[in-house]
This record gives C-alpha cells, structure tokens and sequence, in this order.
C-alpha cells in the first residue's frame, strides 16, 4: 500500500519550499495538509458565511481557529456548518483534485475569549478523509501534518500558508493556495506591540520584514525539519489591520494545547 510509505509532513511536491521570499502559488501537492473551510452560520434572522484554513492532523480531524467556528459576540441560536475541502489548490478549479465534505462536528476551545483571543483553537471532526494521498502530478494530494517536536520554535525559519491576502493593495484572497516564509519573533519583542501575548501563542514576521499575510485565519505555520517533514507549529489568529509592512501576525501555538488536541481527536 503507497500510503504506507507516506510520511506526515510528507510534501508531493518535488522542490519543495526553496528559495521563497515573498509569497508565491503553491505547487500542486506541495502542502497537502492544507483545508479550505467554509462556515455557514444561520441564525433566525440571518445567515453569514465566512472562510478559513485548517490543516490536516489525522483521518478524520482538521485543526483551525475557534474565532473561525464560533461567532463573537456568540447568538444563542446560531447553528453553524462547515464545509471543508482537502486536497485543494485553485478554488476556482472543481476539478483540479479537491474533494469538499460536511464536517461531522466541531469543538473550539472552551476557554476561547473573543475579547483577548487567547485559546484560539477549534478541532473538527469529519468522515474518514483519503489521507494520506499522493497523485502522480501532485493535483488532489493529502496527507497529515506531523506533530511539534519543540515547545519553542522562537529563532527558527517557518512556512505559513493560505488563499489569504496576497499583497498589501488587494483586499481579495487568491484563488491559488499560497506559501511564504516567516520567522519566529521573540515574544519579548512582540509584546511591544501586543502587550497580552504569552506563551501559547507564537508571533511571526516576514524574514525580509514584510507582513504574513498569505496565510488565512485557521491556517497553518509548519516548520520543515531536517528530514524534510513538514511540524505544525502554530494556527493563524490575528494580525493588526491593513496587514502593514513589518507587521506581525499571531498564530496559537499548537504545542501549547497538545492536551486539548489529544482529548479531542
């Protein structure tokens, strides 16, 4: 069975991750643990939808954003639903591999605030996904991303990826999934600017000083290690407005709630 041989973290892609300074398109297959979510949320006088990224942590779990899946302030009678799409690249493309399901559940922290977005995670549970999965041309791949081996990534060189903003002039997300990369910022130097952040969250800044704003809310930071393999290191939360040049975008810090993943997959 191929998919034995699969590793988390595992790209289809063959140049994986070089040389990128800037955002640029994905190759097929390049982050197959990456989700596009759609959430639907109906209330008896309204109905809203937003987007967001996720990524893939086994079979049948995706991980993204609690601000993703719950509502602030929350309406008592708002039923969300989700749909997730893995294995995707173009969103305008149908066909260019992606397979798009209902969500069986989701569950986002419990002490998520709206107020501080501190505990910014939400676990979604879906029907067995074909993962892992490698197309011979990389179009449709999946795979699962591989758990943090650090506490602290602080120093190291990351990736982060999305449909999110694509430059500073866009207001629009791309239709092709994006990557860039980005640097940990001590948290130190990131209370500066965001006085409340601790150590369950990770602060992350272009490595030419330009802003990540490529990934999508949800999304995933993942820092590839020596063997090549893709750790996931942190859920994309917030950022100040405008995505301004040198800004700094909060990510939750995956190794930070193991415990809270771990009792709810």
């Amino acid at each position: 069975d191929f998919a034995e041989e699969i590793h988390c973290g595992q790209s289809n892609s063959k140049g994986a991750y070089t040389r990128i300074i800037f955002g640029e398109d994905a190759e097929p297959g390049e982050i197959p643990w990456q989700v596009r979510l759609r959430m639907t949320f109906r209330s008896p006088d309204s109905v809203k939808s937003s987007f967001c990224g996720g990524f893939i942590w086994n079979r049948n779990t995706i991980i993204t954003a609690a601000h993703c899946v719950q509502e602030c302030p929350q309406s008592p009678n708002t039923n969300v639903s989700i749909v997730a799409c893995i294995g995707d690249r173009k969103i305008s493309d149908n066909k260019d591999g992606q397979v798009c399901f209902n969500a069986l559940s989701y569950k986002a922290h419990p002490q998520y605030s709206c107020t501080t977005i501190k505990n910014d995670i939400a676990i979604i549970k879906t029907q067995d996904m074909k993962v892992p999965y490698f197309s011979d041309d990389g179009y449709g791949s999946t795979n699962t991303i591989c758990e943090p081996s650090l506490s602290d990534y602080t120093g190291k060189s990351l990736f982060v990826s999305g449909w999110g903003r694509y430059s500073h002039f866009h207001e629009g997300i791309s239709d092709v999934l994006q990557k860039a990369p980005a640097n940990v910022v001590p948290l130190t130097m990131c209370r500066r600017i965001y006085p409340g952040i601790d150590s369950t969250q990770v602060c992350l800044q272009g490595p030419e000083g330009q802003s990540v704003c490529n990934g999508d809310s949800g999304g995933p930071a993942f820092y590839v290690n020596q063997n090549g393999f893709a750790e996931a290191v942190g859920i994309a939360s917030f950022a100040t407005e405008n995505c301004p040049w040198y800004g700094i975008f909060v990510y939750t810090s995956v190794a930070a709630f193991r415990d809270f993943i771990d009792a709810n997959v």
